[in-house]
């Protein structure tokens, strides 16, 4: 997925170390916070999302309420601290790990 943050505007200057922008607005693209690091849709059109911490990986509020909105509407969504803990939760075992 692709992310952008930047600054938006009339650009009025350019040097090799400056940049300036007249009405400068800041634009973000892309996906909403805690968006989880894979998901995956199946043959069958069943949508995954998976969380990939190490172990003793700490997870963020935004990516647990994420994974709790995810699941709600209907798809299967968890914290995978190995290989074998995302094909789990994409073959619908594991919530959360």
């Amino acid at each position: 997925m692709n992310v952008i943050e930047g600054w938006q505007g009339e650009v009025i200057r350019i040097s090799d170390v400056m940049l300036l922008i007249r009405s400068p607005r800041r634009i973000s693209t892309g996906v909403p916070p805690g968006f989880s690091d894979l998901f995956v849709v199946s043959m069958g059109g069943r949508v995954s999302f998976v969380e990939c911490k190490k172990p003793g990986g700490s997870v963020r509020p935004e990516q647990t309420k994420f994974l709790e909105v995810m699941r709600q509407m209907g798809c299967r969504a968890g914290i995978a601290r190995s290989v074998e803990d995302a094909i789990e939760i994409v073959e619908g075992g594991k919530t959360n790990v």
